[in-house]
């Protein structure tokens, strides 16, 4: 799915997008194969572990991300430093 800010606002930077995103402000569904495109959305409407690709910079730059999982955060086991989403590694849990 590709988005573009709503309400005219644009971004210098993918880290302000992100910002926004993780925020819950409304983007613009900017796919033609999409029967909503025109419509705005935000990532609580978006699928968790959907891919969403946002356009920025007057359209000329590109985020990918992908809808992290409500409540979910990013557990680091300390021993191998290995990283996961809301799981301990499985050989040190």
């Amino acid at each position: 799915m590709t988005l573009q800010p709503a309400y005219g606002r644009d971004y210098k930077h993918g880290a302000q997008v992100r910002a926004d995103w993780d925020a819950g402000k409304d983007f613009i569904i900017a796919d033609v194969f999409d029967p909503y495109s025109g419509k705005p959305i935000n990532k609580e409407q978006v699928k968790p572990g959907q891919v969403v690709t946002i356009r920025f910079g007057g359209n000329r730059k590109v985020l990918v991300i992908k809808n992290s999982l409500p409540g979910v955060k990013k557990v680091e086991c300390q021993a191998c430093k290995d990283t996961r989403w809301g799981t301990r590694c499985q050989k040190h849990s």
